[in-house]
């Protein structure tokens, strides 16, 4: 229960949207869990030995027959195999590297694998209270700037956000909160 809490450590580190939208998560799990192994370990067996009495039928003993005989042959059949420890160790390498030689080569490499997107977002944050025209020459001095790096034929497209979200962005809100409010979008074709 341990390692699996340790993964949601992370998210208390954590800040602005990423934090406000993975701190709840990491808490109503790490709860949840906590309460499921208390449950688990102490009330689950008292109310399973309260209400799973030893009542013995004849179909029960039909089906526990039928296991015993199947649990009798697999343990056969382990013996057997261990008597030759060699072997099943070779066998199980061999499998191991069939596995790895077949398998291996189809695995993903990397974590964040490259992609082929051409556009890349540029945040630009002028002071609180600015005005909006003193926002604006500072988004043309940043544009002009990328334009004689980039070239004017490889910028495809400016987008930008000053003040409120739009109503017709709704999915964007968790990135344009008020400290998002200069946004300018480029695409570089």
């Amino acid at each position: 229960m341990l390692s699996v809490l340790a993964v949601f450590l992370p998210s208390f580190f954590m800040t602005r949207p990423a934090q406000s939208l993975f701190v709840p998560l990491s808490l109503a799990v790490g709860f949840s869990m906590g309460a499921s192994y208390l449950r688990s370990s102490s009330l689950v067996p008292v109310l399973a030995n309260w209400i799973l009495k030893q009542e013995k039928d004849e179909a029960e003993h039909a089906d526990e027959e039928r296991f015993d005989r199947f649990r009798k042959r697999f343990q056969g059949v382990l013996e057997r195999i261990m008597e030759f420890p060699k072997l099943l160790l070779g066998a199980y390498a061999v499998v191991a590297l069939l596995i790895i030689v077949l398998l291996g080569p189809r695995l993903a490499e990397e974590i964040f694998p490259s992609s082929a997107s051409t556009q890349f977002r540029l945040r630009i944050d002028a002071p609180d209270g600015t005005r909006v025209a003193v926002t604006e020459a500072l988004v043309q001095k940043v544009l002009t700037a990328i334009t004689r790096e980039a070239g004017a034929s490889n910028l495809d497209l400016t987008l930008g956000y000053v003040g409120t979200q739009p109503s017709s962005y709704p999915s964007m809100q968790c990135f344009c909160g008020p400290a998002d409010r200069n946004r300018p979008s480029l695409t570089l074709a």
